[in-house]
């Protein structure tokens, strides 16, 4: 079995989860990929390699870290089709199936006990007159936003061709299933089932009594054009990662993506369980 390791050297310390993680995978059999850039943190028991190398052919990735750690494995191995498990150093880790003192429940990889959710992302992409300037694949959402400028940004949403509203406030989160629990619940959306296929759409701070969340059905195509007037900026964010500055005219699109996070599972699935569980300090219980 080729397992690629990803670990966030910020959340996982001199990489001694990741260290003790390939140590177990390698007991039981597996190669153990990472990255060449964090080689040097592991004692020869791995393959070294660039990231490219190490997700081509892999059995399964698993991400050390918090939630963004495992947002970014989940997209990569998507490309590839390639299942992955997250490991939990992160403070809520709702994404994450195991924490750091059940590392031997790992070996259920080995034995074939586990099961595989498939999880419906996100393709979005600019387009700029003629042609697309930026595309990328997200697991829990596609946000517009205005930066650091305290300014409104006003944005014209359409789904399939027909005009939806003009939302004007902080920004805009478009989510899936999966990313209902993240930046969109803080904003005011629901919690969605992530089994359910739909895309929803939650304005950020808005400038209006009559602005709300939207459900879309999972097959629409969202457009949303930002209007730049004097003096602000608008960006677009997938999953959280470093935001591309859009210009005036730009379109932006999203859509269900061609392709799907495959998210392994090792517990037994009670989604409305891990709700409580992973928000409990949230209320004060």
């Amino acid at each position: 079995m080729k397992i690629n390791l990803i670990a966030s050297p910020i959340k996982d310390s001199g990489m001694q989860v990741a260290r003790q993680t390939a140590s177990l995978l390698t007991q039981w059999g597996a190669d153990v990929w990472v990255d060449e850039a964090v080689a040097h943190f592991f004692e020869g028991n791995v393959v070294a390699a660039p990231k490219e190398a190490c997700l081509a052919g892999a059995d399964a990735v698993i991400a050390i870290g918090g939630d963004g750690t495992f947002l970014k494995a989940a997209t990569a191995a998507a490309q590839v089709r390639a299942p992955v498990l997250g490991v939990n150093l992160g403070r809520t880790g709702f994404l994450a199936e195991v924490e750091t003192g059940e590392l031997q429940l790992l070996r259920r990889l080995f034995e074939g006990d586990y099961k595989v959710e498939q999880r419906m992302m996100l393709q979005a992409s600019v387009r700029r007159g003629t042609k697309v300037r930026y595309k990328g694949l997200a697991l829990n959402d596609v946000v517009l936003h205005r930066g650091m400028v305290s300014r409104l940004l006003t944005m014209q949403v359409l789904c399939n061709g027909g005009f939806i509203s003009t939302v004007r406030g902080d920004g805009l989160v478009i989510s899936t299933p999966t990313g209902s629990t993240g930046y969109s619940l803080s904003a005011g959306g629901p919690i969605i089932d992530p089994k359910t296929a739909c895309i929803a759409m939650v304005p950020v701070c808005s400038h209006s009594l009559a602005s709300r969340a939207i459900i879309f059905e999972a097959a629409s195509k969202i457009t949303v054009t930002p209007e730049m007037e004097e003096g602000r900026d608008a960006y677009l964010s997938l999953d959280g990662a470093a935001s591309f500055l859009l210009l005036q005219g730009d379109v932006v699109a999203i859509q269900k993506a061609p392709v799907t996070a495959q998210i392994i599972r090792l517990k037994p699935d009670n989604f409305y369980e891990i709700l409580q569980n992973k928000f409990k300090e949230g209320d004060g219980t």
